[in-house]
């Protein structure tokens, strides 16, 4: 089952200034981030890091998708725009680099507030919300932690004005982890079965020297009491 998943993207959000027009509200940024390595995360106390291939987001993704601007993920707050089929007054390109978005801050309480503190510098976090398509990510183990490379994102749900950042609430979608884990602890198995062989064939070889030299030590013996 695919699972909600939030990420909070470090590029901070900019406001378009227009020399000869102050007021715009115009707000664009780059929501995700491709082949940018993330901070490290912990899924149920396995650490990983993760990065987004540029194949994870298509543009039939985002024409497939119903994506909202919010804040602090909380529709209830209010929508500062959206993006339903690919149309709408969020407006997403996707780059080589990543995806970035565009809208115009709305004349509302919401709004306002969302533009002067974007402009002040008091916000300046995106978080975004996505489901991984199951078999849409990979795992390898890279030294003491473990390496997420998500190729395929089924769905884009929000993203997020944020004032803390949400990256480490990560609740991902561990099919693909559990399977890794539990190749690992099959291999692990073979190997501590395969030392516990060896480990015998050790032991009977021990024991085997040991009865024949007990033989050779009660045949001298016996060679000797006989001489006598």
């Amino acid at each position: 089952m695919e699972n909600k998943e939030l990420r909070y993207n470090p590029i901070n959000w900019r406001v378009v200034s227009d020399a000869e027009n102050n007021d715009t509200r115009t707000i664009k940024g780059t929501a995700i981030v491709f082949n940018s390595r993330s901070e490290l995360l912990n899924e149920q106390g396995i650490r990983f890091y993760e990065t987004i291939t540029p194949e994870a987001v298509t543009r039939e993704l985002i024409e497939k998708s119903d994506i909202v601007m919010l804040y602090n993920h909380k529709k209830d707050a209010g929508v500062l725009a959206r993006s339903k089929n690919g149309i709408g007054s969020l407006r997403i390109n996707i780059t080589d680099e990543g995806v970035d978005y565009e809208f115009e801050a709305k004349n509302t309480a919401l709004g306002n507030e969302v533009l002067e503190s974007v402009k002040r510098g008091d916000l300046d976090s995106c978080s975004f919300a996505f489901y991984v398509r199951d078999g849409g990510d990979k795992w390898a183990k890279e030294g003491s932690v473990y390496l997420r490379t998500i190729n395929e994102i089924s769905m884009l749900t929000d993203f997020s004005i944020v004032i803390n950042p949400a990256y480490s609430a990560t609740n991902c979608n561990s099919r693909g982890l559990d399977s890794l884990i539990e190749t690992e602890a099959k291999a692990q198995r073979l190997i501590d079965a395969e030392a516990l062989e060896v480990q015998r064939i050790q032991d009977i070889e021990a024991v085997e020297l040991k009865e024949s030299a007990l033989e050779a030590y009660y045949l001298n013996l016996k060679n000797i009491v006989n001489s006598l």
